[in-house]
């Protein structure tokens, strides 16, 4: 590797994507479509695709995806919005779902085998000067820039051979796997504290256990206890969770946080059969919901602080509103989103932001937010809107204090492990920064030493 350099033209080609029509597109099915929105940087987004039917998936399978696809928005924005930048590039990461390329999104195809690795392929467009050549050369406005295949493969690139540009994808690949490995791991973990608010708030599983405890583990006997109470509802909750725990993956609590929950029902006459001792409220009761601060889009390019407006991040600031952690919730625009920060933020004035009461733990009003079911709340017909008020009148139930003391701290560790892991990532993302020009650039000898 040196100094001698071309375009990526000499190695490539770029395959637009199928012009599919808006009345091609389905509410669902088995065969996502990929928009320029789906790109992101570095991997795909697949959380809001379309879809097309099984026929036209058939008819159009040039344009499905693969593992190791290069992917990139040929439609964006420029620097002013550096989150729907033009060129924005994503790779087909391994067990990944198939996919169709809508129009705009472009694909990388290699125009010889084994003439250039296609990872060293990705990482050069993934570089800041790549990405800075994309945009300085996009034609249209700031605000719809767009780029040409052409323009994608006059991006400057180093005449590198196969195996000397293997080992700089090899390199970067081990990099980024780990922050992809590092991410799913952290997922894992917010499903698990997901899965523990469902399991002790929504479907009652340890107060259900401590029912059947009470009555030998007896079913029959358990269920004649609630038919006596006119407890019939509960009957079926009761055998399927008897039912669980006769499989080889039931773990039962610990008996130290076992013994915080009740081993009964009692009738509330709003909300029928509810746990011995919990406590009817209204969130109100548990939390305020305060109104962000408006901020001018050009206030949020640059900051150590992320700005949150109601489908999320959307930008940074140099200062603050809220010292975090916080809780974000989606007031106009896209209704009842509920977000989690770990570090100080800035909500706008499209979003609420939550104070817990005294005594009322943030974590658990996170994820009972998430329950309630906001986002089928819009109030307003001409901009979607959440009524602050009809969101506070809602119902909920609260045990006692210990019990949401016990879920705080098993949720802390789980939120403290992805801390540790999102650090990982950042530390990750540094070096693959300082080491992607040079390595791109052949300014890292990577030839192996010959034995003397």
């Amino acid at each position: 590797m040196g100094s001698d350099w071309t375009t990526l033209g000499e190695y490539i080609k770029v395959q637009g994507g199928f012009a599919y029509k808006s009345q091609d597109f389905l509410e669902s099915s088995p065969n996502k479509v990929l928009k320029i929105k789906n790109v992101r940087f570095g991997a795909v987004d697949y959380s809001e695709t379309a879809y097309i039917s099984d026929d036209l998936a058939l008819e159009t399978s040039s344009w499905s995806t693969r593992e190791g696809d290069i992917l990139i928005s040929m439609t964006g924005s420029g620097p002013n919005a550096p989150q729907s930048l033009v060129g924005r590039v994503a790779r087909v990461w391994k067990d990944e779902p198939k996919a169709w390329i809508n129009q705009r999104v472009g694909r990388v195809l290699f125009k010889e085998q084994n003439n250039i690795h296609p990872d060293f392929v990705y990482y050069l467009l993934t570089q800041q000067s790549s990405q800075e050549f994309l945009v300085s050369n996009s034609s249209g406005s700031a605000n719809q820039a767009n780029i040409s295949a052409k323009t994608i493969e006059r991006v400057p690139c180093p005449r590198i051979g196969y195996q000397a540009s293997k080992k700089v994808s090899e390199i970067l690949t081990s990099l980024d796997e780990t922050i992809i490995l590092n991410k799913k791991i952290n997922q894992t973990l917010e499903q698990m504290a997901q899965a523990m608010f469902k399991s002790w708030f929504v479907d009652f599983d340890p107060i259900f256990d401590n029912l059947l405890e009470k009555h030998n583990n007896n079913l029959e006997k358990a269920s004649a206890y609630l038919t006596a109470k006119g407890a019939l509802d509960l009957i079926p909750k009761l055998q399927k969770r008897h039912t669980i725990q006769q499989t080889s993956n039931y773990k039962p609590l610990p008996d130290h946080i076992k013994k915080e929950f009740p081993n009964d029902f009692q009738h509330h006459e709003d909300m029928g059969w509810i746990p011995d001792e919990w406590q009817d409220k209204k969130v109100r009761d548990l939390l305020e919901l305060k109104y962000g601060k408006g901020l001018k889009k050009s206030e949020r390019i640059e900051g150590h602080y992320p700005v949150y407006g109601s489908g999320g991040i959307n930008g940074y600031h140099n200062s603050y509103l809220v010292e975090g952690p916080g809780v974000i919730v989606g007031r106009k625009g896209t209704v009842g989103t509920v977000f989690w920060e770990s570090k100080s933020f800035f909500p706008i004035d499209t979003t609420f932001y939550v104070v817990p009461r005294k005594n009322i733990p943030l974590q658990f009003c996170y994820y009972l937010l998430k329950g309630l079911g906001l986002d089928t709340m819009n109030t307003d017909a001409a901009v979607p809107g959440l009524n602050r008020e009809n969101a506070l009148s809602l119902s909920c139930l609260i045990p006692k204090e210990q019990l949401l003391s016990r879920f705080d701290k098993m949720i802390f560790s789980y939120k403290n492990m992805g801390a540790i892991l999102i650090q990982q990532n950042k530390s990750l993302e540094s070096i693959k920064e300082r080491l992607l020009p040079k390595l791109i650039g052949g300014k890292i000898d990577l030839r192996e030493e010959k034995r003397k």
